[in-house]
């Protein structure tokens, strides 16, 4: 296993250490901090060559991010004035992991050599007059008409498909707007998915006229990973398939899971981007009471049709929005969902702490209406009717949802450590939609304890609803 020259010199006996950095200046060790050479290891540069795409296909914690930013820092300086795309699944991923992370691009830059970061333009503007825009999978449209030397996508694999105005994804888009100077070129970093971009791309590999280049990686070969952290990612995977792809950096080709399977979740995809009527949206919580920020909080945004018949109804995972953190942060990402979609109504699952539960969520918006409901079964016995729902049709994904649908192949109920709470909530949301309603939940007249809540949230019920990811515009 390469190691870089700082995980070398960090290896060795502080006295030797020493030897190496004597005559430094403050100058020498300041700049030491910024050098790619010292800090990168030998499968993280980049190297310069007659390729279009390079894709770097590896697990969690490698350094996909460090490697993206160091060659955008290169490419940046190197070729002054060029233009430069940045992209991410979301707007938030592309300011928090890209920009402003600690791997991320500011972070990998001399002072005197920074660029600026122009938020209310989403751009990076260098001292030398290189240019970043920075572009996110929500709005596929952005990547239409700039066009760039460089290009980055990050995570590109779980990008959300949503389609512009002629068909296009940011993908594509991207892929055709990097086409300036001479050898125009595109890095994309990602864990792998059994996603069709992905599986497509691999393909594509094949060809050496498509000029495609993959690079692939696993969490173990970054040896400056803390040992929590990868005790960790290891008790939370254990020896699974998912470990193979989160942590082994493998693309999986033929995963068929336990409870739920590949044709399941195909029948279920529907990236159209077109819903039905839907007059009840809620959001379904498997919650997490711990303060601890490596557990997940299952949170997903369920729209339902409303058919009198139970069994005749049918039911939308419309947007994933589960997040790792404690309490107080995955409850105000759940009041945000819930504005965002126009609706009052979350279910949660009572048994982890319902009563706290219920209170920091009302902390955040005193008018939600809450839905506790009760595990009293295992989540084997509780998925089995949501597979045969899913089975007739009666459960559809709106759009790419690949870290649930990871959960649903790979989650063993006899081996696997990790709880699938992203699982947990869809399953929470089918029955709370089509399985079994808990009193109240309904669009229309419902029982409720305040005038506040009484009435119907804005813009349920008002038609067909085209849906972009997380943007609703009633048509």
């Amino acid at each position: 296993m390469a190691k870089s020259l700082a995980e070398q010199v960090a290896a060795l006996p502080l006295e030797q250490q020493a030897e190496i950095f004597e005559g430094y200046s403050e100058q020498d060790m300041e700049n030491l901090k910024y050098d790619a050479n010292f800090w990168l290891r030998p499968e993280q540069k980049i190297p310069d060559g007659d390729w279009f795409i390079t894709a770097l296909v590896a697990g969690r914690g490698f350094g996909k991010t460090l490697t993206a930013a160091q060659w955008i820092r290169r490419k940046a300086l190197e070729h002054p004035g060029c233009r430069i795309a940045i992209a991410a699944r979301t707007v938030a991923d592309v300011r928090n992991t890209m920009v402003l992370g600690e791997s991320g691009i500011l972070a990998v830059h001399h002072p005197d050599e920074r660029p600026e970061y122009k938020q209310h333009v989403q751009s990076l503007v260098w001292p030398n007059k290189s240019q970043a825009l920075l572009l996110s999978s929500e709005a596929p449209d952005s990547a239409r008409g700039p066009q760039f030397h460089y290009g980055v996508g990050d995570e590109f694999a779980a990008w959300k498909t949503n389609v512009d105005a002629s068909g296009a994804t940011l993908f594509t888009n991207l892929v055709a707007a990097t086409r300036l100077g001479e050898n125009p070129q595109l890095l994309l970093a990602t864990t792998p998915k059994r996603t069709k971009v992905m599986r497509d791309l691999m393909e594509d590999a094949k060809d050496p006229k498509r000029r495609i280049k993959i690079i692939t990686g696993s969490t173990f070969d970054n040896t400056s990973l803390s040992k929590n952290y990868i005790d960790n990612l290891v008790g939370q995977y254990g020896n699974s398939d998912l470990a193979k792809q989160e942590l082994d950096g493998m693309m999986l080709e033929d995963a068929e899971g336990l409870v739920f399977t590949q044709s399941m979740l195909d029948k279920a995809l529907d990236e159209s981007g077109i819903v039905p009527r839907m007059p009840l949206i809620f959001v379904a919580v498997d919650p997490s009471v711990s303060e601890n920020p490596n557990d997940e909080c299952g949170i997903m945004v369920m729209g339902v049709t409303q058919e009198q018949d139970l069994t005749k109804r049918i039911v939308y995972i419309l947007e994933d929005c589960s997040i790792k953190a404690g309490p107080d942060v995955w409850s105000k990402v759940v009041v945000d969902a819930a504005k965002r979609w126009g609706t009052k109504f979350v279910v949660f699952e009572k048994n982890q702490g319902g009563h706290l539960v219920s209170m920091a969520l009302t902390a955040h918006d005193k008018n939600l209406r809450t839905f506790p409901v009760v595990a009293t079964k295992g989540k084997m016995t509780r998925a089995e009717p949501v597979v045969v729902a899913m089975q007739q049709g009666r459960v559809r994904l709106n759009g790419l949802m690949p870290d649930l649908m990871d959960q649903m192949l790979f989650w063993d109920p006899e081996m696997s450590r990790f709880s699938p709470d992203r699982l947990d909530a869809a399953v929470w949301g089918v029955y709370a939609a089509i399985l079994s309603p808990p009193p109240g939940l309904r669009a229309g007249r419902y029982q409720a304890t305040s005038a506040a809540s009484r009435r119907l949230p804005q813009g349920l019920g008002q038609g067909r609803s085209r849906v972009r990811g997380s943007i609703r515009t009633n048509r």
